[in-house]
C-alpha cells in the first residue's frame, strides 16, 4: 500500500491538515487512544490548517509528550497541495468553497480556483501523475515547517487520502472479509474506491477518479440550495424527505456504463450550465433529487461489488458516508450481514486512518469514539464559579438529569472524555424526552436551529431490536449514531420527537459494558416511564462546533436557556426566576 514501509509499533501520531476539518490522532502500539479535531479548541467549524491544538490535546490525552512520538503520519499526500501547506491563508481562502465549488466568474478566489483544478488541473493530480510527484518531493518539507517545534525532527510519512479513509474503516471494523469502499468528493486524485481487507491486506479492487464525483456534486447542489458545501450536507438530506424528486424536470447526470462511473456534467465555473436547470424547482425536490440519485449509483456499485468480491460486510468511511440515510440502504441490500462506519468517517477522520495504516494496526472492532480530551473536575469547578446558575455536587448527577426527564425538561449532559466525530453520543449531548412532537420546535428555537433538521433517538441494546426491526447488520453502526433506518409504528407513537418525517431516524444504540453511566441514566428513565428513547442531540448553538471544554458549556448553557446542566461532577440549575 502506498505511504508506509512497514508498520511502526511505539507512538504514532496522525495528522490531517487541509482546508477543512484539521485534527490528530494517536495510535500506540496498533490502538487508537485518542483523537479530536481543531475546530473543537478555535471553536471555529471545520477549522482547517495545521492541527497544533488537536496534537497537543492527544497528546495530552494519552499522558505523551512530543519526545515520545516515534512517526508522524499524515492523510493526504497532495491534497491539500502543497501551496496552501507553505501558505496556509490560502487554505482559509478555498475552505468555503471546499476548493470545488467555484460559482462567481467575478470573484478572483473563485477564478483562480477554478483554473488550477479544472483547467490546469494541477491541484486534481494523483500522487502518481507528474504534478503529484512534485507535490510528494515537496509536502515533508512544508509539513515539517508547520509542525509543532518539538515534532520537526520525527519521520514524518505520508498516507494516500483515501487509503487512510480506508484504513480508518477497515481496521476497526473487526476481523473477518470486508468491501471496503471510500467515497467523498476529492483526495489525491480520487473521489471513490473499492477495496477488500482481509487478515493483514487492504487489496485494491476498484478506483475512480474525480472527473466523475458523487461527493462533489452534492456539494454542489448544497451550494445551489443556499448551503455551506462541505458543512450543510447533512441539510440538504433533511429536506429530502419532505420533497419529490419526480418534480426535477432533469435526469440524474451520474450513470454506471459497465465499471465506469459517467457524469454528464460541467465542473467550475461551467457547473452553472449544469444546475441552471434545478432554477425554480422546489429546494425539498431538488434535496429529493440529488439524494435518490446519489443513493441509486452507490448501491447498485455496492451490490456488484459485493458479488464480485463474495464479501458480505461493508465498511465505509470518506464524507459521503456521513449520509446516514444511504448507509442505513446499505445494510438493507440482500445477503449484507454487517456495515461499519467509521465515526469520523470525514476528512477530520483521515489522521487515525493514516496513523492506523502507518502502525499497521491488527484490525478489531472499535470499542468506543470518547476519544478527546477529558473533563477534569478542577476546570468544571472553575467555569461553574460565579456563572450565576445554581450549582450542586449531588451523589449521582445522572440521577439528577433522569428526574429531570421524567419531569418533562430537556437536560445537558457534559462529561467524561470528548466524542472523536461529527456525533455528540452522551458526552456532548442535549438529551430530552421523546414523547412530544412540540419538544422538537421547541429545542431549535432554543439552540438557534433550522426547523427541518430530525433529532436522533438515545436507547439502550435492550430496547433497540424491537424499535428498528433492521437493525442487526447495522448494528455495530448504530452505537456510532451513523445509520438511519425506518422505526416501527410503536415506536413512531411512543417517540415522535426522534422520528424524521418519512418515518426513519439516526438512533445511537447504547450498551451497559459500553457506557455503563449512560446505560444506567436511559435505564431510570425507562423505568419511571416506559418509554423506549429520549432525544440527543449535540450540545452546541447553531453553526458553532460541539462544546469542549467546561468553559465552552458554561457559556452555551447560557445561550440556550436549558435549565439544567451536567458539568463533570456537578449539576447547574437556572434559577427559578431566569427561566
Amino acid at each position: 500500500m502506498p505511504g508506509v514501509e512497514r508498520p511502526v509499533a511505539g507512538l504514532v501520531l496522525g495528522i490531517v491538515d487541509g482546508l477543512h476539518d484539521a485534527g490528530a490522532a494517536l495510535v500506540r502500539d496498533g490502538r487508537l487512544v485518542a483523537a479530536a479535531n481543531e475546530e473543537r479548541f478555535t471553536r471555529r467549524k471545520l477549522q482547517g490548517g495545521m492541527p497544533a491544538r488537536s496534537v497537543a490535546a492527544v497528546l495530552a490525552a494519552a499522558g505523551a509528550t512530543p519526545g515520545d512520538v516515534d512517526v508522524v503520519a499524515v492523510g493526504g499526500v497532495a491534497t491539500p497541495t502543497v501551496g496552501t501547506r507553505l501558505f496556509r491563508p490560502a487554505q482559509a481562502w478555498f475552505a468555503p468553497s471546499l476548493g470545488i465549488c467555484f460559482d462567481r466568474p467575478w470573484h478572483p478566489v473563485d477564478r483562480l480556483g477554478d483554473l488550477l483544478r479544472y483547467r490546469l488541473r494541477l491541484s486534481r493530480a494523483r500522487p502518481q501523475a507528474r504534478a503529484g510527484r512534485v507535490e510528494a518531493a515537496l509536502a515533508p518539507v512544508a509539513v515539517r515547517r508547520g509542525l509543532p517545534r518539538g515534532l520537526r525532527a520525527v519521520p514524518v510519512r505520508f498516507v494516500d487520502h483515501h487509503v487512510a479513509h480506508a484504513e480508518s474503516a477497515w481496521r476497526t471494523a473487526g476481523p473477518g472479509r470486508w468491501l471496503v469502499v471510500t467515497c467523498d468528493a476529492h483526495g489525491d486524485g480520487r473521489s471513490l474506491t473499492v477495496s477488500v481487507g482481509e487478515g493483514g491486506a487492504l487489496v485494491p479492487v476498484r478506483d475512480y477518479g474525480v472527473d466523475a464525483s458523487l461527493g462533489a456534486f452534492y456539494s454542489l447542489v448544497t451550494k445551489r440550495l443556499g448551503f455551506v458545501p462541505g458543512r450543510d450536507e447533512g441539510k440538504v438530506l433533511g429536506l429530502a424527505a419532505s420533497g419529490d424528486p419526480a418534480r426535477v424536470p432533469v435526469a440524474f447526470p451520474f450513470r454506471w456504463e459497465g465499471e465506469r462511473l459517467a457524469y454528464a456534467g460541467r465542473w467550475g465555473l461551467r457547473a452553472r450550465e449544469t444546475l441552471a436547470a434545478l432554477d425554480g424547482v422546489a429546494r425539498e425536490d431538488v434535496a429529493a433529487w440529488v439524494q435518490r440519485g446519489a443513493e441509486s449509483i452507490l448501491l447498485a456499485g455496492a451490490a456488484r461489488w459485493l458479488e464480485e468480491t463474495r464479501c458480505d460486510r461493508l465498511a465505509l468511511a470518506g464524507g459521503v458516508f456521513a449520509n446516514v440515510l444511504l448507509n442505513g440502504r446499505l445494510g438493507a441490500l440482500p445477503g449484507v450481514r454487517a456495515v461499519h462506519v467509521f465515526p469520523h468517517m470525514g476528512d477530520g477522520g483521515l489522521a487515525a486512518g493514516a496513523a492506523l495504516h502507518v502502525a499497521g494496526a491488527v484490525p478489531a472492532p472499535l470499542a468506543h469514539a470518547y476519544l478527546g480530551p477529558t473533563l477534569r473536575p478542577g476546570d468544571c469547578e472553575v467555569a461553574a464559579r460565579g456563572s450565576g446558575f445554581d450549582v450542586t455536587r449531588p451523589a449521582d448527577p445522572d440521577a439528577v438529569l433522569a428526574e429531570r426527564l421524567v419531569g418533562g425538561a430537556p437536560v445537558v449532559r457534559c462529561v467524561g472524555a470528548m466524542e472523536f466525530g461529527p456525533r455528540a453520543l452522551g458526552h456532548r449531548s442535549i438529551l430530552a424526552p421523546a414523547d412530544r412532537p412540540e419538544a422538537s420546535a421547541a429545542l431549535n428555537a432554543a439552540l438557534r436551529r433550522d426547523d427541518f433538521m430530525p433529532f436522533a433517538p438515545i436507547l439502550r441494546a435492550e430496547e433497540a431490536e424491537a424499535s428498528f426491526p433492521g437493525l442487526a447488520p447495522l448494528a455495530a453502526s448504530a452505537r456510532f449514531m451513523t445509520v438511519a433506518l425506518p422505526a416501527t409504528e410503536a415506536f413512531r407513537r411512543a417517540c415522535p420527537a426522534a422520528v424524521h418525517v418519512d418515518g426513519t431516524a439516526r438512533p445511537q444504540v447504547v450498551h451497559a459494558h459500553e457506557a455503563p453511566d449512560l446505560h444506567g441514566l436511559l435505564s431510570a428513565y425507562h423505568a419511571r416511564t416506559g418509554r423506549p428513547a429520549l432525544v440527543n442531540t449535540s450540545f452546541n448553538m447553531h453553526q458553532e462546533p460541539i462544546v469542549a471544554s467546561a468553559r465552552d458549556a458554561v457559556r452555551s448553557f447560557r445561550a440556550s436557556g436549558l435549565p439544567t446542566m451536567r458539568l463533570g461532577p456537578l449539576v447547574l440549575e437556572r434559577r427559578a426566576a431566569a427561566r
